[in-house]
């Protein structure tokens, strides 16, 4: 417990034995409550310390209410500095007080701010049962601040727990209130986003954020315009503008150098690394994250550190250097012990028992990813079942593997479940229908520029890739032919994310959605003819040994245009484009392996002929489609 919230218990209890009926004129009381209360309002750390002296004189006069009122200062004050406990622990003291004053605000305040603070802790049924009693007192207190706070955090606690509808409810409920505070207004913009996009509805969540930004950008709130540009930046980054991606992160960085923040700054980068590792640029992903350690150990941010070092140690890894994976990743599991975090636990545990299954030490395997499900991150946990399912197969132990083969089913069902979507949906018709409030205008040419890239993607997360009706098909196809080589095929679908598992569902938007009546839209004769030249190009030409091709080229050639091509090659192979260039290119590979009777080629040379920038790019996609490595392909083939 942080050392001055353990003084405050101390002195509570002291001065409350020794000076129960002591009183006085209060003046130096009215004082300091002036002091922290209305001079600092809008600086909770430049009051701390008059707070604190008004906590110490309310005690001694027994005055529960500014016991209470500066208790309540002090958590946030807590909150704000990160000191979690501490906060749990004056909270719950100003708590006691407003119950014993029967003051139902102060309740209300004091039960939002202690589900903000189990949110924060991660601990979001707590946080959910302290928000709901403040919710129950919202009609009685009628204060609009203390409503949209609750409003807000339920719905990011909603929505942590995958209850979307309700996530989506409240976020509205906080957007009605929202002209109690234009930061909060921004957040809630932020936060619709973000659920919109869990839910696969990619054009609201744009929309949503754009909003989000130019409010910030108004108001002047540069950690929200940050925070909105780095999520601006993940989508242009999902939709393919690659260079606007990174100009979108820059711009974050920029503001967070200037405003010296280190750890907004540590934020940005390790997301800006992130945009690399996707693209599968390990090398430079790593020289990133390592800028971003050292903002994280310039303020000893041992939560960060954690998530830190398991990126690079997940770099490492793909880049089958797995001593330097292994020792990067132990480093982030003795952060995440440190500060009890059990996402970063989650996906430590994860991450090593992916590395001791390179090395081909399946026990140590199994015991990580079963150390990593008892985290209870849902973000690892479908991949966990998923690893576990692939190493009981190897060792032969098949009613084990279909046993996690089956919860990851569950898991997906779960997810992606029809009436669950079909109520959030309802939710957003609803609100949207009794909205009367005029929209902030959208930032037009950024808002145009993202919507004619919205047929070219889908979106791949942060941490986890989740599947979508490929794998509901897949797990059909298993039952109805009882095999275990069924967990290859989910093996090779699974490559398709990117390792930092920030989940969200795989969804394609139809590129008809914003052309007016229709007339835009592809007839079976345009589209039969145009997947016959495509193929034909990949086919005769051998255009995927280009590694620069892009799904642009390719339409200036057909000359189309990249959302024909896009919801074609979706709708014909259930692929996305890159995916179907990559397949042509493992067809390509495994031919030259097979031709390769003198052992002239190299791996380097192989990936190089069949179209891939890099070695580790190559192998990736080879594991993804092939369900081995190159090298057990080759040996096998050689053997």
């Amino acid at each position: 417990m942080h050392y001055k919230a353990q003084t405050l218990i101390i002195v509570f209890f002291i001065q409350f034995l020794v000076f129960p009926q002591e009183k006085g004129n209060g003046s130096r009381l009215s004082e300091l409550t002036y002091l922290y209360s209305v001079v600092h309002k809008d600086s909770l750390l430049k009051g701390e310390q008059f707070a604190l002296d008004a906590f110490k004189e309310a005690l001694k006069l027994n005055d529960l209410e500014n016991s209470a009122k500066s208790s309540l200062y002090l958590g946030r004050v807590e909150i704000q500095k990160g000191d979690l406990d501490s906060a749990v622990t004056l909270l719950n003291k100003a708590l006691e007080f407003s119950l014993q004053l029967n003051d139902l605000l102060l309740e209300a305040k004091c039960n939002a701010y202690l589900g903000e603070t189990y949110f924060r802790k991660n601990n979001f049924e707590e946080a959910k049962a302290h928000l709901l009693i403040s919710k129950k007192l919202l009609p009685v207190i009628n204060d609009n601040y203390t409503r949209l706070h609750v409003h807000l955090n339920l719905a990011s606690t909603y929505n942590r727990l995958g209850d979307r509808k309700n996530a989506l409810d409240e976020a509205f409920e906080a957007e009605k209130n929202g002209s109690a505070s234009a930061s909060y207004l921004s957040n809630t913009y932020n936060l619709i986003s973000i659920i919109y996009n869990d839910v696969g509805d990619q054009r609201k969540s744009v929309d949503y954020l754009i909003k989000s930004l130019k409010l910030s950008e108004t108001i002047g709130d540069w950690k929200s315009t940050s925070k909105n540009l780095i999520n601006l930046a993940g989508h242009f980054l999902d939709f393919g503008a690659l260079e606007k991606s990174e100009q979108y992160f820059q711009k974050a960085i920029e503001i967070y150098k200037t405003h010296n923040d280190l750890h907004g700054m540590g934020y940005a980068l390790m997301n800006f690394g992130g945009n690399y590792f996707r693209r599968g640029e390990f090398g430079k992903a790593l020289n990133i994250y390592r800028e971003a350690l050292e903002s994280f150990h310039k303020i000893n941010d041992e939560r960060y550190l954690a998530f830190t070092y398991n990126n690079i140690g997940e770099a490492y890894l793909n880049l089958d250097e797995y001593d330097s994976a292994f020792v990067n990743v132990n480093k982030a599991l003795i952060y995440g012990k440190n500060s009890d975090n059990k996402i970063a636990l989650g996906c430590s545990y994860h991450s090593l028992g992916k590395i001791a299954q390179q090395n081909k030490n399946y026990n140590d395997a199994i015991k990580n990813f079963e150390l990593s499900l008892e985290r209870e991150y849902i973000g690892t946990t479908e991949e966990n079942y998923l690893q576990l399912a692939n190493v009981y197969e190897i060792l032969g132990e098949n009613e084990k593997a279909l046993k996690y083969i089956k919860l990851r089913t569950a898991i997906r069902d779960s997810i992606f479940n029809e009436e669950t979507q079909k109520l959030v949906i309802d939710s957003g018709i609803k609100f949207e229908t009794e909205a009367t409030e005029k929209e902030l205008d959208s930032a037009k040419s950024e808002k145009i520029l993202l919507e004619n890239k919205f047929n070219t993607s889908k979106n791949v997360t942060f941490f986890l890739v989740v599947f979508g009706f490929v794998l509901i098909g897949s797990v059909t196809f298993y039952y109805r032919n009882r095999t275990i080589g069924f967990i290859q095929k989910i093996g090779l679908i699974s490559g398709q994310g990117d390792k930092r598992r920030l989940k969200k569902i795989v969804h394609l938007l139809e590129d008809q959605e914003n052309s007016g009546n229709g007339k835009d839209r592809i007839d079976e004769k345009t589209k039969s003819e145009l997947l016959q030249k495509l193929n034909k190009l990949m086919e005769n030409e051998k255009l995927f040994t280009n590694p620069e091709m892009s799904l642009s080229e390719i339409a200036k050639i057909l000359e189309t245009n990249t959302s024909y091509i896009s919801h074609i090659v979706n709708q014909e192979y259930n692929l996305n484009f890159s995916n179907y260039i990559n397949r042509f290119r493992i067809q390509e590979a495994k031919r030259i392996i097979q031709t390769d009777l003198n052992h002239i080629y190299t791996f380097e040379g192989i990936a190089k002929d069949s179209g891939f920038k890099s070695k580790s790019a190559f192998n990736n996609a080879f594991k993804k489609f092939c369900g081995k490595t190159p090298s057990e392909f080759y040996a096998e083939f050689h053997s």
